[in-house]
């Protein structure tokens, strides 16, 4: 059953409602994209059509729907990237929200010289198979300056290598 969780903001963490609705609109744009069959929408107008047709279906919720706009999702479906990924859904290679769960040595993560494992679970927003190689594909919705990358790949390059030792 697909969940339709959004987080909550505890009491005592009221002071940083900024970040709180952060996390609201970024929990409900990766919802509106694991949802999106990537491969029926060419325009604005059906990006629209189609997110609105989600919460008519009752798969997204109208909280939710009030923090997505629909010109953002169009944009990144019609950027040279969103466009790769709506090929690979057409043709079958694009896989959304795959789970995984892998074991990795307890030395490996820094916690002591155990070679003891230790479980790892997540799920992957999606990837695409290509020739010869996947492509990882991991939904941001932190804004950052140009030229401040390095920020993301400091925040989230553990959680990406992890995703990758699970697709190897």
């Amino acid at each position: 059953e697909e969940s339709q969780w959004i987080p909550t903001v505890p009491g005592f963490m009221k002071e940083e409602e900024g970040e709180a609705r952060g996390a609201y609109r970024g929990t409900a744009y990766h919802r509106v994209l694991e949802l999106l069959d990537f491969s029926k929408i060419s325009s604005e107008k059906e990006t629209k059509e189609a997110i609105d047709g989600l919460v008519a279906d009752k798969r997204l919720t109208e909280s939710n729907r009030k923090l997505v706009h629909h010109s953002v999702i169009w944009r990144f479906l019609d950027s040279p990237f969103g466009r790769r990924m709506q090929k690979a859904a057409k043709d079958g290679r694009l896989h959304k929200e795959q789970q995984f769960v892998m074991g990795i040595p307890a030395e490996e993560m820094g916690l002591g010289d155990s070679k003891e494992l230790i479980l790892i679970q997540g799920i992957m927003d999606a990837y695409i198979e290509e020739e010869k190689e996947l492509i990882l594909v991991d939904y941001k919705t932190d804004y950052i300056e140009k030229g401040e990358e390095q920020l993301l790949v400091e925040r989230y390059g553990l959680q990406l290598e992890y995703y990758k030792k699970a697709l190897e």
